[in-house]
This record gives C-alpha cells, sequence and structure tokens, in this order.
C-alpha cells in the first residue's frame, strides 16, 4: 500500500490482537503552503492478509473528556488495538461507540473514519 497523510493524523495498521503500527503523514495539509508537499511525501507499507488500515481525521483523535484530557493519537491506538478482535463489520461502530464515550458532549468537529481490511 502507498500511504500519503497530507497532513491528517497517523493512519494504523492492525493486525487483529498486535498493537496498531501508526503511519505518520509525511506533509502538511494540501493547498496551506506551497511546499507542503516533500519529494518523500508517500510511505510504502508491506500488508498481509487479515491486516486492517484505520483512517480517520482530527474529529477522532482531539475530543475531550470531562477533565480536558484529549483522547489524541495514543487514545486512538489504544481502540484501535481493542476494537480489532472484533468482527470487522462491527470495529468502526465499536470504535465510534467508545469515542463518543470518551468524549464530553456533543461532537464540536465533524469526523471521519474508514476502515479497510485486506482479504
Amino acid at each position: 500500500m502507498l500511504f500519503a497523510g497530507a497532513g491528517h493524523p497517523p493512519a494504523m495498521v492492525v493486525t487483529p490482537g498486535e498493537e496498531p503500527r501508526l503511519l505518520e503523514s509525511r506533509s502538511m495539509v494540501l493547498g496551506g503552503f506551497p511546499d507542503a508537499v516533500a519529494a518523500e511525501a508517500s510511505l510504502e507499507v508491506e500488508l498481509n492478509q487479515g491486516d486492517r488500515v484505520v483512517l480517520y481525521t482530527d474529529g477522532i483523535s482531539e475530543v475531550f473528556d470531562a477533565n480536558g484530557e484529549m483522547l489524541g493519537t495514543e487514545g486512538v491506538q489504544k481502540i484501535v488495538r481493542e476494537t480489532a478482535v472484533l468482527p470487522f463489520g462491527d470495529m468502526q461502530q465499536a470504535m465510534l461507540n467508545r469515542v463518543a464515550a470518551w468524549r464530553d458532549g456533543a461532537p464540536t468537529d465533524d469526523m471521519s473514519l474508514v476502515l479497510l481490511e485486506v482479504l
């Protein structure tokens, strides 16, 4: 897989039962700066059967609990690890449920969450 993050939060590749691997963006938000995309902006990643790829926007990771603590990449990574043991068809909703349980109040940003499974 070729991955280009375009300034988004790190994507994750997870094999159920293992720690998710972070795929860090190598460029800034597209269109914001003239040199936002470096020559080596994409990352080649080897995927195996059963691997799952998680792509999400900052509306997932930049949510705060009642104590003002942000979920962050580490919190999303924990949610991915714990929900990856579920059947693929249940993982996305379980992730959204966990983010909603963390968040204090209504969402304040748009959220996108895309999951892929290698067959």
